[in-house]
């Protein structure tokens, strides 16, 4: 059985024009590689996790980047 999970942080799609400027800039600060995520990176990762080069594996989570961009509650 496999089973693997992806939980990007923000990626470059429609879904994040919603976000306001204050709050994506936030979230960005938050991700070590400091740039939103692009589709085609994700895909990437989909395409290794799916194919014969990670044979002896049967499940991963994957949060790229490797951080989860989490606004911490203030206090």
């Amino acid at each position: 059985m496999l089973a693997n999970a992806i939980a990007p942080a923000v990626i470059e799609t429609p879904m994040k024009a919603t976000t306001g400027p204050e709050a994506l800039a936030h979230i960005i600060s938050l991700i070590p590689m400091r740039r939103i995520g692009r589709p085609e990176e994700v895909a990437e990762l989909i395409a290794w996790l799916t194919s014969d080069k990670i044979s002896f594996s049967t499940s991963a989570v994957a949060a790229p980047p490797t951080d989860r961009a989490v606004a911490k509650p203030s206090r």
